[in-house]
């Protein structure tokens, strides 16, 4: 039985939807089902039928979709006829149930009765005729709304078969297809005579075993042997790959608000491996818009052929590679120079034998290459051209890539020249160490480059990032238990050691002076090369202060930070306390304090004053602004009680286990340890942990970790982390920018 209603609402089920639905005059005459949740719905309203809406089915368990498109009655009767698409699951069944749509409008209108199902879709073009509908308007209505923008699933072989019928119905005929080839890659060419076919741009329907829309590049060309209302054409679709050339029957297009079809011609001539050389004699005789007969132009440029054609280009154009990095899962750097005295290059593009495609002339930026000016300023074919002041040849680009790079794949760089000529250089990427090509790449940059901003933000900000998310923390080579055992420690005290550093019996000494940490854990950190001397000093001193805990030696030096994180992995306490060999405490108590600030639940860290020698300040609280107090007298600093600041310090820091782990440590996106400090204070407070600084709670720090470094490429790459920083926390006042 069919249903005694169908009611309309809006997208949100009970707002505005009071009451019964009012009652809409009209008719639904016919239903065509598709197949098992697509129905197409043709009829006529007193008033027009809403264009989106959310159906329910019966009793409101089930929802499908509801997309109509109308137009006004003619001949004066008034009202608007419909057309719809109702999808919905078992859709069948849901033609015997109330359907119960929900407009976005809000207003709910009661539906006359679907008179008639059908499956056969022919009822439906006799109806549409009937009432006058515009069929070629009506078709794009379905066709969006079944096959466009990128359906969940394919579109069933009875929703094609309807369209392909529709189209036949309604199309009429035009010309026809007499020649059809594939190029390399996907492109499919068509070329035959058409009378409304224009040149530029079109989307072609083909029937090929199937019904197939893709978007073509279209030129005309004079036929004496055509009538005058007739021409030639050739038509191009780049990525035409699932259409088989041998067994296409028709072609459709649209023109003139109606849809028109070529016929293949019987015994057609199908190209091969002829089509790009066929293409090629065709183009002096192409005509139409400038964009797409380069688009066919650039069908018969040659192909990379797996080595470089850059040093045979007989103009003054040379182009080299200097370092090329892949950063798998990230994106691509290279940085190399482009001479182009003449300025003959229209464009450079990256490229790979997998269709990946960049063009990096819009997003380059270009350096000063004063040796290629010198190098090629002799040369016959630059001298007339070269001018002695110009040195921008050189360029850096990032691009990114999430995808990764098949084994097989390779790269190339292309130049396509004004008249549309090309050359090809392959990409070699570096095999080696991406952390120290990275160094390699930032020590090659001029931090005074008046461009620095851009080539920071653009392309050394990305790589870096993405280098960094790739790398690894390291791992613990082997451990050891030195001193007496701690069970169940109230703190695990994590303490990295750099290469070299020879004193830390200094430090047991002072921890020793503090009876609360004999209640914790200490896990010291150091690389395994020279770590013997370290071991020797641990088994000699710890027993006789009576410290405990476990030495970590790493298989190669890590940065501060990640030493944490290696400790951190290791520690059997729920709070990890972060400590710098170069941070000392001044008085007894001083872990007692930390650890009872942690006592309220939403603190997630802590950190102490830090003072140099001279009693100045190194750490008082990253507040609104960071280093607020950084230099000035310990006079400077009020009260006693803690504060909630936006970031501790990493050279002396009580946090919760499980927050640390939770947020992945410290992010590798920086290698100054400040900012590495501040981004994860941010974070954590993001994950709603508080984070307090004591201002009466002040121990010494005996040099400065954060002192400008001698090495240029860390100078380099502390620009870099600025950049990152405040790209990532724009909203936080006292970001550290470019001066």
């Amino acid at each position: 039985m069919m249903p005694d209603s169908c009611v309309i609402f809006s997208d949100r089920p009970g707002d505005g939807a009071v009451g019964d639905p009012a009652v809409a005059e009209g008719a639904l005459p016919l239903a065509i089902v598709l197949d098992q949740r697509t129905v197409l719905i043709v009829g006529h309203l007193s008033k027009v039928p809403p264009a989106t809406a959310v159906a329910l089915l019966g009793d409101e368990a089930a929802t499908g979709t509801w997309r109509a498109t109308s137009w006004e009655t003619g001949g004066g009767a008034g009202g608007h006829q419909l057309l719809a698409v109702l999808c919905a699951e078992n859709i069948v069944r849901a033609l015997t149930l109330p359907v119960v749509l929900h407009a976005t409008s809000g207003v709910r209108v009661l539906l006359p009765e679907i008179v008639r199902v059908e499956l056969d879709a022919t009822p439906l073009l006799e109806h549409l005729r009937a009432a006058h509908a515009d069929l070629a308007a009506a078709y794009d209505f379905v066709e969006h709304q079944l096959c466009g923008a990128a359906p969940q699933t394919p579109p069933s072989p009875r929703v094609l078969g309807l369209l392909r019928s529709f189209l036949e119905a309604i199309s009429r005929h035009d010309g026809f297809v007499e020649i059809v080839g594939r190029s390399e890659g996907d492109g499919v060419l068509l070329q035959g005579w058409a009378m409304h076919l224009a040149a530029g741009t079109s989307d072609l329907h083909l029937r090929a075993g199937g019904l197939h829309r893709h978007q073509a590049k279209i030129a005309c060309f004079e036929r004496p042997d055509l009538l005058e209302t007739a021409r030639g054409f050739v038509a191009f679709m780049k990525l035409a790959g699932d259409v088989d050339p041998r067994l296409l029957r028709c072609v459709y297009f649209k023109a003139d608000g109606a849809y028109c079809h070529l016929d293949v011609v019987d015994n057609c001539l199908v190209l091969n491996g002829e089509t790009t050389a066929h293409l090629k004699e065709m183009l002096g005789r192409l005509q139409g818009p400038v964009d797409a007969v380069r688009a066919l132009k650039r069908v018969c440029r040659p192909r990379f052929p797996g080595h470089e054609t850059v040093s045979a280009m007989t103009v003054p154009v040379r182009l080299a590679q200097d370092i090329a990095l892949c950063v798998t899962g990230g994106g691509l750097f290279l940085s190399g120079w482009l001479l182009d005295p003449r300025r003959s290059v229209a464009k450079v593009l990256l490229k790979s034998t997998r269709n990946f495609y960049a063009r990096l002339d819009p997003i380059w930026e270009r350096l000063p290459r004063p040796d290629v000016t010198s190098g090629y300023a002799a040369d016959p074919l630059f001298a007339e051209w070269i001018r002695p002041w110009e040195h921008q040849h050189g360029f850096i680009a990032y691009v990114p890539r999430p995808q990764p790079v098949a084994a097989d794949e390779v790269h190339y760089l292309e130049i396509v020249l004004e008249d549309e000529s090309c050359a090809f250089l392959p990409v070699r990427f570096s095999e080696a160490d991406p952390q120290e090509l990275l160094r390699q790449i930032l020590g090659g940059v001029n931090i005074d480059d008046p461009a620095i901003e851009r080539i920071v933000g653009n392309h050394l900000a990305p790589l870096v990032s993405a280098v960094c998310a790739g790398a690894s923390s390291g791992a613990a080579a082997s451990t050891g238990n030195f001193g007496r055992p701690v069970s169940d420690p109230v703190v695990s005290m994590i303490v990295p050691l750099p290469a070299g550093w020879a004193d830390f019996d200094i430090n047991l000494a002072r921890f020793a002076t503090d009876p609360d940490v004999r209640q914790a854990e200490l896990i010291v950190v150091a690389p395994r090369e020279g770590g013997d001397h370290t071991a020797r000093a641990l088994r000699r001193f710890a027993p006789f202060y009576g410290l405990g805990g476990r030495l970590l030696l790493t298989a190669e030096p890590l940065d501060y930070h990640s030493a944490l994180e290696a400790g951190a992995a290791a520690a059997d306490s729920d709070l990890l306390l972060l400590l710098s060999p170069s941070v000392f405490p001044r008085d007894p108590g001083w872990l007692r304090r930390l650890i009872a600030e942690l006592a309220d639940p939403a603190v997630a860290a802590a950190s102490p004053t830090l003072l140099y020698e001279d009693d100045s300040v190194c750490f008082a609280g990253d507040a609104e602004a960071f280093d607020r107090y950084h230099g000035y007298s310990h006079h400077w600093l009020d009260g006693e009680g803690s504060q909630p600041v936006a970031a501790g310090t990493g050279r002396c820091c009580i946090v919760r286990k499980q927050m640390f782990m939770a947020l992945g440590g410290f992010s590798r996106a920086f290698v100054c340890a400040d900012l590495r400090s501040r981004d994860f204070g941010l974070r954590l407070q993001q994950a709603g942990g508080a984070v307090h600084w004591i201002p009466g709670l002040q121990m010494s720090v005996v040099d400065d970790e954060a002192s400008e470094p001698a090495d240029y490429a860390m100078r380099v790459r502390r620009l870099v982390d600025k950049f990152g920083f405040a790209r990532k926390w724009p909203a936080v006042a006292g970001s550290p920018l470019i001066a």
